[in-house]
């Protein structure tokens, strides 16, 4: 498995902190500024584009959420078009560091 520029960059850097000898601080040194040098000139991830749909949305108001350790649960309420489950395929969620977005698709004709 190839290992990823970024956690090379972090572990040479741990090592040049707990090294004490010149010439290996050296080594790290230049090994540290190689990657970097690499590090720059790599195609930045592929991001995906998000095509916003020509269908009217609904902001869902009325919600609630458990969490744990590893897992959030969101359960949305009121949503009278969808008897008693939605299929999987029409849940789009994106999670950031402090909000959530979740789409149901085919819920009354609408996105909420």
């Amino acid at each position: 498995m190839a290992e990823s520029p970024r956690a090379i960059i972090d572990e040479l850097q741990f090592l040049l902190s707990q090294s004490k000898q010149p010439t290996v601080r050296a080594l790290l040194e230049a090994e540290l500024k190689r990657q970097n040098e690499q590090l720059k000139f790599e195609s930045p991830p592929e991001k995906k584009q998000i095509v916003k749909p020509a269908v009217r949305t609904k902001k869902i108001s009325n919600y609630a959420w458990d969490e744990s350790s590893k897992f959030v649960k969101i359960y949305i309420s009121n949503i009278k078009e969808a008897e008693h489950s939605i299929n999987k395929e029409n849940i789009e969620s994106k999670f950031d560091t402090r909000s959530a977005t979740v789409l149901l698709r085919g819920v009354g004709g609408k996105r909420n």
